[in-house]
This record gives structure tokens, sequence and C-alpha cells, in this order.
């Protein structure tokens, strides 16, 4: 997915129950207007991002979607 909104800023998450965020970069990656990303809670996170659950994990794809990475 890319957002056409300039200036928001996207970076590369961990993020795990209850809703706690982690980010993996200190800069932003890159910006939602250029670059792929997956939203989650309202909140856009890059490629690469992880979603670590009591039923699995999930990472941020090219294509906008989570994919199951227990796989």
């Amino acid at each position: 997915m890319i957002n056409h909104n300039k200036n928001n800023n996207i970076f590369v998450n961990v993020i795990s129950q209850p809703r706690h965020v982690k980010s993996l970069s200190n800069r932003p990656v890159g910006t939602a207007d250029t670059n792929h990303f997956c939203i989650f809670n309202n909140q856009s996170h890059a490629v690469g991002s992880v979603i670590k659950g009591s039923d699995g994990t999930y990472i941020c794809t090219e294509d906008g979607s989570w994919q199951n990475a227990d796989q």
C-alpha cells in the first residue's frame, strides 16, 4: 500500500501485545507516499515490520499485507 499523504514517515517496527510498538530504526526508512507499508491499529508500518502475538508472528510485505512468518 502507498499513501498519498506527504511527509508521513514510516519506520520498521516490532509490535507486541498489548499495543506495544518498538521502532527498530532511529530514523524513518522512508515516507508513506513513496514506500510500501502495512496498516495495524490505524498506524503505518514499513515493510519488514513484525507483529508478535499469541497466535503467531506476522511480517509486513511489499504488497501491503501481513503474512504469517511461522509457516
